[in-house]
This record gives C-alpha cells, structure tokens and sequence, in this order.
C-alpha cells in the first residue's frame, strides 16, 4: 500500500524523532522498549503513506518460516498495523536481520537502534530478553518502560548514558529485568526499509 523510503523520507524521520518521541513522553505514554521504536516508525510512516515491512519468524511442527507484514496487510490501516505490532512484536525482531541491519555505533544517527541482550534476573531468569533504545547521538537515548499488567510501569526515559561503554548502571532507571553484566555489548541497529546507506 505505501510507498518505499527514499532519502529525504529518512533524513525527516531522523529530524522528527525525537521531537516525536518527548512529546508522547510528556504525555504518559505507555510502550516498551520495542514498541516505542516500532510506534516512532509506523507513525512517521503514516504521515507519509510510506511502507513499513516488518517480520516474524513462526515455529510450526518442528519447522519455521519468516512471515513478513506491513500496513498494506491491514489495509492501508496504519493504527491496526501499531496495535498489531505491539502485541506480537519484540525487541528480538528488531534484532532479527530481516528487519534491521547491522551498524557500528560510530556510524549510527538519530532514529537507528541500540539493541542489548539482557542477563535476567531471579524474576525471569531463563527467557532470552532483548531491550531496545531508540539512539538520537551518543549521549542521547530513549528507552521504553514496561507496560505489561503483572509490572509496575516507569515512564518512558531518556538517559545521557553513552552506548560506547557497553554497561549501563546495576539499577538503570529502576527497570525490573535490567542488569548489564555479562552478556549486555550494545549492537547498533538500522531499519531495513531505509534505503541503503541513507
């Protein structure tokens, strides 16, 4: 249904972002770490009738497949897309290469993704866990809260923390499953949508 980004697409979205991203932290919103990543995208992309492919990967009877959806799957309906996809999509999708793609840190610009791969705690202590932030410069970084039910939520934050070091604090922004000892290196991340080096 939408249109492929081109550059001018992705440089709007890098100067928007954080505008975007302040504002519905300023009004309360509710969304982890993915889905504020994933809302920030879909958002823009609205604005613009620009596609937003993202996939999947199911399991079915031993086997799997990579499924891919965008808005066009729902229609053109770019709010049932979002609902969609802050129910069944993940930190770990962002992670998956089909729908972001690899980027040193120093290269990363506002919009792109800085995705760690958690230790848990005793309260999830075998679930692999992804957290994504959404990077605007090295020393500006939103992230998610937790919106689930069983959880108390924290507000949608922003830290100065420095992705460079690799370790955030023992008690980062009091996240209930955060604790970045082993196992926790950042990767940047870029959304595959955008064209190459854009």
């Amino acid at each position: 249904m939408g249109r492929d980004w081109n550059e001018d697409d992705v440089a709007a979205y890098r100067e928007w972002i954080d505008g975007w991203i302040a504002d519905r932290a300023a009004d309360g919103l509710a969304a982890d770490c993915a889905d504020l990543a994933i809302l920030g995208a879909i958002t823009f992309a609205a604005r613009r009738e620009l596609t937003v492919p993202l996939s999947f990967f199911e399991r079915e009877g031993g086997r799997g497949k990579w499924t891919r959806v965008s808005e066009g799957t729902f229609r053109g309906d770019y709010d049932r897309y979002a609902r969609w996809a802050r129910r069944f999509l993940g930190a770990q999708n962002l992670a998956d290469h089909v729908n972001t793609r690899a980027v040193p840190i120093e290269e990363m610009r506002a919009g792109d993704l800085l995705v760690y791969n958690w230790r848990q705690t005793d309260t999830e202590p075998n679930i692999p866990h992804w957290h994504t932030m959404v990077f605007i410069s090295p020393n500006r970084l939103w992230m998610g809260n937790e919106d689930h039910l069983d959880r108390p939520t924290v507000p949608v934050a922003i830290t100065d923390e420095s992705p460079r070091g690799g370790r955030l604090p023992r008690d980062y922004l009091s996240h209930p499953d955060l604790f970045a000892e082993k196992g926790s290196q950042p990767s940047g991340r870029r959304w595959r949508f955008f064209p190459r080096g854009a």
